[in-house]
């Protein structure tokens, strides 16, 4: 699978080498055929790969709360949103307070790319709309992102 990749913050010298690498690598050697282009097909093949790679499962945010991420490893908070726009920007905020509370370095953000988010469904979050939004809140969103734009359909 092809990705197209953003840099918010200085994420690249703030992440683990290897932590990115790993996402990477999975993104690149997951292929998905055309009837597995569905969200819930795509989510597994892409975790199941992270899994394998030594991402652990959901990481939660507070004791108090049920609110997680989708894992969290060498001090990188990874999201993999899938879902509708208003649900990339509780990620943002989950992984600022991360960030915050000192629990993170930097964050990689997975989200559809703009093609990929319009074929699959109606108003995915997608990597263009995100990537302009991290750069008018840049000064709020202060975590190190790197961000990953998933090119599910060839």
């Amino acid at each position: 699978m092809d990705s197209a990749q953003y840099e918010h913050r200085g994420a690249v010298a703030a992440l683990s080498a290897p932590s990115v690498e790993s996402v990477r690598q999975v993104i690149a050697s997951t292929e998905i055929t055309k009837r597995e282009r569905s969200t819930p097909k795509v989510r597994a093949r892409i975790l199941d790969g992270l899994h394998r790679d030594g991402w652990p499962d959901e990481t939660k945010l507070d004791p108090k709360s049920g609110m997680t991420i989708t894992g969290v490893r060498d001090g990188v908070g990874l999201c993999f949103q899938t879902g509708n726009m208003g649900r990339m920007y509780a990620d943002l905020l989950k992984l600022q307070l991360l960030f915050a509370r000192k629990k993170i370095t930097g964050s990689i953000i997975l989200v559809y790319s703009n093609a990929s988010a319009r074929e699959l469904g109606q108003n995915l979050a997608n990597f263009d709309r995100l990537t302009r939004e991290l750069e008018i809140f840049t000064e709020v969103i202060t975590v190190p992102t790197l961000v990953f734009g998933l090119e599910v359909i060839a």
